[in-house]
């Protein structure tokens, strides 16, 4: 860990043979200071939680920025890990927060929460104030699972989030939205059926939307009506 000693214990058959080993470690210190070395270490390593903190099973997570990580636990709501300070603060409601989503581009947090897997919207800026209101999203009970994405590029870029939604018929249901910049902040721009059972969402680079399901994907266009969504039926095998 930065500024702090990493202490490694070594176990010799001899002292002799110990003495080679601080003899040869001390030269590797002495080596290495002397050259000044960049360090080029890929992480960092830091703790912000331990048992003096009451927070309990934690379900899910999500980076902010370098000084803030969001934990969603199971029945406490979301916290908000000020990493630079070492401060947990508490952020809305006790509900349970399955899964969290940031999109950065558009300063906008997509949380899947409550008894009834509902998805609500939650300005970034609440982080940092206390009367800014979780945005509901009508019709979103029942949540599989979400994903958000660049959909559009011209004239601007345009990002959108999209739901599959349980059907208790069977299947599921597929609904996209488009981010904005009004009070609720987004907008339903199509929605389709799938009759199979929603296991992940992805957009790709090239603004498709990618549904896994039991072995295999399909990938669908964004942009148009529900009906002439589908683009192509990609038949993957996944092998166990």
């Amino acid at each position: 860990l930065e500024g702090q000693p990493l202490q490694t214990l070594m176990l010799t058959d001899s002292e002799s043979e110990k003495n080679k080993w601080v003899v040869a470690l001390s030269e590797l210190h002495r080596i290495l200071k002397r050259n000044n070395l960049p360090n080029t270490a890929i992480f960092k390593v830091k703790e912000i939680l331990d048992n003096t903190f009451n927070v309990r099973n934690v379900l899910c997570g999500q980076i902010v920025d370098q000084d803030r990580v969001l934990l969603g636990t199971e029945s406490d709501g979301l916290y908000c890990v000020e990493l630079d300070r070492c401060e947990i603060v508490k952020i809305g409601e006790s509900k349970k927060i399955y899964e969290i989503w940031f999109v950065n581009e558009e300063q906008l947090l997509i949380i899947l929460c409550g008894k009834h897997r509902a998805v609500r919207l939650l300005p970034i800026r609440a982080l940092e104030a206390s009367d800014v209101e979780w945005i509901k999203v009508m019709d979103s009970k029942y949540c599989i699972t979400a994903c958000w994405g660049l959909i559009r590029r011209q004239p601007q870029n345009a990002f959108c989030f999209v739901l599959a939604l349980k059907k208790p018929s069977g299947g599921s249901q597929i609904v996209v939205f488009e981010i904005n910049r009004n009070k609720a902040r987004h907008h339903k721009i199509c929605e389709f059926t799938v009759p199979y059972h929603v296991q992940s969402l992805q957009i790709l680079s090239d603004m498709r939307l990618a549904v896994g399901h039991q072995s295999g994907f399909t990938a669908y266009i964004l942009e148009g009506e529900a009906h002439a969504m589908r683009k192509s039926f990609l038949n993957l095998i996944c092998e166990d």
